[in-house]
């Protein structure tokens, strides 16, 4: 079996990353670097592509995260070889502490003295043989929701700002905000709507980026809509929301914009249930979620 990329004939892409400058936070008390990874698979046109994200962070000095995209073809057993997976994430690895220790560098960020954690992917090729083959199965027997577009929609378009509100809301739970728990809450996240972070990452990035172009989504990303925005919704009608209901405030939203983008919310649902009406996939999470905002640390 082939273990190197030029075996293989893979490609890999770098899709650049988040940063976020030193923030404290009750939930990050540790005080050495740790390194968060997840990874989310897509299937369109039989070419498999793996989507990794790292994120590394120092609690009280700096916070950083890579998506790296690799293309993997048609072969679907890349999984099953460990040797080929250590190199792979060894390598993809060292690219994400090469960018921290860069972006550190750029801001002015003078760190203690850190390594490359030698042991970390280990773990992650153990993650990775256990989870993919199930994700595989999933998306070989639902082809035609990776595959169909659901619907397509404008930039500046109404339907573009509840996009972008979304995600800002839910990047307060998951990624930027030291009054919640991120990690927990992405596991959470996942627990709930089968939706991987790293899927939610992907999501997250046609919503939010900047540009004229129309943005198409898939059924099977429509149906991360649905939930994403019950998501949202619940957060916004629960108390845990008062955390932030000032910085919310502060970026422009008052309480009755929050009103409009709620009903704003009931209707885009409603459209996009009519868009995949007509598809019967496999859900094995439901589309509406049962109080998922009463966990949120």
């Amino acid at each position: 079996m082939a273990t190197s990329k030029e075996e293989i004939g893979i490609s890999t892409t770098d899709m650049g990353g988040i940063y976020f400058l030193p923030k404290s936070s009750p939930f990050l008390e540790f005080d050495y670097m740790a390194t968060n990874f997840d990874f989310s698979l897509e299937l369109k046109k039989k070419k498999l592509k793996a989507i990794f994200y790292f994120e590394i962070f120092f609690p009280n000095y700096a916070d950083f995260m890579m998506f790296i995209e690799v293309d993997l073809g048609p072969n679907h057993l890349f999984y099953l070889d460990e040797i080929f997976l250590d190199n792979m994430i060894t390598d993809i690895y060292s690219t994400a502490f090469n960018g921290f220790k860069m972006m550190c560098k750029s801001e002015g960020i003078k760190l203690p003295k850190v390594g490359i954690d030698t042991d970390f992917p280990e773990g992650v090729v153990k993650n990775i043989i256990e989870r993919a083959p199930k994700m595989i199965k999933f998306l070989e027997e639902n082809v035609m929701i990776n595959d169909e577009s659901a619907f397509t929609i404008s930039a500046a378009n109404s339907r573009d700002m509840v996009l972008q509100i979304t995600m800002l809301l839910l990047d307060l739970v998951l990624l930027n905000s030291p009054f919640y728990d991120r990690i927990y809450n992405r596991d959470l996240l996942e627990e709930k709507t089968g939706i991987p972070f790293s899927d939610y990452l992907k999501i997250r990035g046609m919503c939010t980026k900047e540009t004229t172009k129309k943005m198409s989504f898939s059924v099977l990303q429509a149906m991360r809509l649905i939930q994403l925005f019950d998501c949202a919704a619940q957060f916004v009608l629960h108390p845990v929301y008062e955390r932030v209901s000032e910085v919310i405030e502060a970026a422009g939203l008052s309480p009755e914009n929050m009103k409009t983008y709620l009903a704003e919310i009931d209707r885009f649902n409603s459209e996009i249930e009519s868009m995949i009406e007509g598809y019967t996939a496999a859900k094995p999470y439901p589309l509406k979620l049962k109080d998922w905002a009463s966990e949120i640390r």
